[in-house]
């Protein structure tokens, strides 16, 4: 046994007793169960005595350290992964730790209710009785204040028919204090989301909802139907389920992130989040959808970042919307660069910050857009085109001088540019020395601001030609820059 940490390296009275009965114990070849009872008691009232927590400070405020200790819910707008993926698997249930340390600290974590607001269910059937039992326990201690409620079925299982009656009682449970929820992540198959019964009331405290139906079987959007009838949430983040099937209300809905959308869809959702900041889309589909009888132009006042992470020919959805409040555009595989240009100069937005990938073609001119955007800041070309990029640098080596920014100049607030090659295409090295100021500046002179130039290359250098490789003048040149 350690030396007691109370009586300065002496044993105190409770570590006496330990000590004796310890003694008892291993000189007993079959101790009597009355002597192991008596050891959990007085091993109770050693941590007690040497508590220094309990002994020094008031229990509102080891209350509150306790609650510093349980893992903090998703504060930020957005979120991707559940709450479970990003801790261990430990404080998933860290009050349930804390309270196995002794008597006072289980009285303390039992009447702290900020400690069972966070619930974290894995809908699994080998382990449904005690979750069922801490679910239970979080649904009576946390009081009446706000959950923060994590559901998920583990990637890649896919539950048996004799396991969903006590799946489903579990989110029946959780639906029985719907009205209490302030953050919803559910993470279910496509069967077991649509046979839960989801009963939610007018009044909800919902923030931030993310449901994302996933399963190993090949399935249909349409098979994953939910109709939450929340009201309405501010963030959003749904993955496997339709636009159409979520059924929630949209008006104050700030930050979305959806799997898929149709343009047709996108449309209605621009028109009916009017509070949308920021909207991120996996999918967006537009080649089989028709917008002649959306009316003329669909406004989405408050955009500011907008991403797509894949698209068909958006031309038609380009036409449609105005984006007046616009700052961030993100395209993946984007070839469709005139009504890009037509969207911007029509809503006339303050866009700082582009991504575009795939910009291919022969006659694929990238200057017309930067034309009508003299605020950007930060531009982002996946797998350029030769023929864009080449005339887009030497454009911005020609006017690297910028005089005064108040002027009709070419990007003339510059400061990150970033060129992607995942393809046999190099880059023009001879014209990237030439975007920078030279070494010996005149006073007078004002330059863009260009502070950041990334060029990276993911190739195989099987295929890279010699006329690929960077000349020695223009690597000396670069060095001179840096």
């Amino acid at each position: 046994m350690l030396n007691c940490s109370i009586s300065e390296g002496e044993r105190c009275s409770a570590c006496l007793r330990l000590q004796g009965l310890q003694s008892k114990i291993s000189e007993c070849k079959e101790p009597p169960a009355e002597l192991y009872i008596q050891e959990a008691h007085t091993k109770s009232s050693v941590n007690a005595a040497h508590d220094p927590i309990i002994r020094r400070l008031p229990l509102e405020l080891v209350s509150n350290i306790f609650i510093f200790c349980n893992p903090n819910p998703v504060h930020t707008a957005k979120f991707s992964s559940p709450l479970a993926n990003r801790l261990p698997f430990a404080s998933w249930r860290n009050q349930i730790s804390l309270g196995t340390v002794c008597t006072a600290w289980r009285n303390i974590v039992k009447s702290t209710p900020q400690l069972w607001t966070t619930i974290c269910i894995r809908l699994q059937f080998l382990c449904e009785s005690p979750q069922m039992e801490f679910l239970l326990l979080c649904l009576q201690l946390s009081g009446s204040l706000p959950l923060h409620i994590y559901a998920w079925v583990p990637w890649h299982h896919e539950p048996h028919e004799e396991d969903y009656p006590m799946l489903i009682s579990l989110l029946e449970a959780l639906n029985d204090h719907s009205e209490r929820w302030k953050t919803l992540d559910l993470s279910m198959t496509p069967c077991l989301a649509s046979r839960a019964k989801w009963v939610f009331p007018t009044a909800s405290t919902l923030e931030h909802l993310k449901i994302a139906c996933s399963s190993a079987e090949p399935r249909t959007h349409d098979q994953c139907c939910v109709s939450l009838g929340l009201s309405a949430p501010r963030v959003v983040d749904t993955y496997g389920i339709s636009f159409t099937s979520l059924g929630i209300s949209w008006k104050n809905v700030t930050h979305a992130n959806l799997g898929e959308l149709d343009a047709k869809e996108c449309l209605t959702l621009f028109q009916q989040a009017m509070q949308l900041v920021d909207l991120e889309i996996f999918l967006l589909q537009c080649w089989c959808s028709d917008l002649s009888d959306l009316g003329e132009v669909v406004t989405a006042p408050n955009l500011k970042s907008w991403k797509i992470e894949s698209n068909d020919n958006p031309d038609m959805l380009l036409r449609k919307i105005f984006l007046p409040s616009l700052v961030h555009l993100e395209f993946q595989e984007f070839t469709y660069l005139d009504s890009l240009e037509h969207m911007v100069t029509r809503s006339n937005c303050p866009l700082q910050k582009i991504y575009l990938g795939e910009a291919e073609g022969e006659k694929m001119d990238i200057i017309p857009i930067f034309r009508a955007t003299p605020l950007m800041e930060e531009i982002t070309f996946i797998n350029p085109s030769s023929h864009g990029i080449h005339g887009f640098l030497d454009l911005l080596a020609r006017t690297k001088e910028v005089n005064d920014l108040s002027q009709d100049s070419f990007l003339p607030r510059l400061k990150s540019l970033s060129l992607i090659y995942m393809d046999y295409d190099s880059p023009p090295w001879h014209l990237v020395p030439s975007l920078f100021p030279p070494a010996q500046c005149p006073a007078n002179v004002q330059y863009r601001p260009l502070q950041t130039l990334k060029i990276h290359i993911s190739i195989d250098f099987y295929y890279f030609e010699d006329e690929g490789y960077i000349d020695k003048n223009v690597v000396l040149q670069l060095m001179e820059i840096k």
